[in-house]
């Protein structure tokens, strides 16, 4: 395989990383739970320096990404809950479009949330990436049909699970024109995810969503 030099890296603008850990443990499901953790810790490692590498980053283009949080904005144990108190950085700063797709199963709300650090981004690639599992069991998605609103007694009042990260993220990036969220009309996975207000707010800052078509339910 071809070697990039430092200085190739160093100029990149445009990186994109395929097929990490998460389809690799998939291909090797007899690996004991220790063995997929030293995974984690090389994959964590390799993916620090790649990025630390890229000193003109504009571009992140991350298919089936891990530990999210942890390599884009530093979270460890420990750090403060609020994404705007977590260190601001190069990539937090510069990053332009940022694409993580089909990393559902690695993308909590709370990582949504953490976006919020970055200040420049212009277009947020998440198909697939919205788990809906979060929101099994939300009032909203239980509440009756035919009960009126006071008799829900304010259930509705907590937000979808991915709702407050969402807004959180296009306040801080003031720039941000695009969204992508192809896939999240499958398997309802709108009704799980997100509130409707939120897409009503976003349209109003010009903030093209996609969503796709519903191909599965």
């Amino acid at each position: 395989h071809p070697v990039i030099t430092p200085a190739e890296l160093a100029a990149c603008r445009d990186l994109m990383v395929h097929g990490g850990l998460t389809m690799a443990s998939l291909g090797r499901g007899g690996d004991s739970a220790a063995a997929l953790k030293d995974d984690l810790k090389c994959y964590r490692r390799g993916m620090a320096a790649l990025l630390e590498a890229c000193t003109s980053l504009e571009e992140l283009h991350w298919h089936d990404a891990a530990a999210i949080s942890e390599l884009l904005t530093g979270r460890v144990d420990g750090s403060p809950d609020d994404a705007s108190e977590l260190p601001e950085t190069r990539l937090t700063k510069t990053l332009k479009v940022l694409s993580i797709p089909y990393c559902c199963r690695s993308f909590a709300p709370e990582d949504l949330e953490d976006l919020a650090r970055f200040s420049a981004l212009e277009r947020l690639d998440l198909r697939d990436s919205l788990e809906i599992e979060y929101g099994i069991g939300h009032p909203k998605v239980l509440r009756d049909p035919w009960l009126s609103d006071s008799d829900e007694d304010g259930k509705d009042d907590e937000p979808m699970p991915y709702t407050t990260g969402m807004l959180a993220m296009a306040n801080a990036n003031k720039k941000l024109k695009e969204i992508d969220l192809d896939g999240i009309l499958d398997f309802d996975g709108l009704k799980y995810t997100l509130d409707d207000s939120v897409l009503q707010v976003l349209a109003a800052r010009g903030v093209k969503v996609n969503l796709g078509r519903k191909t599965a339910w």
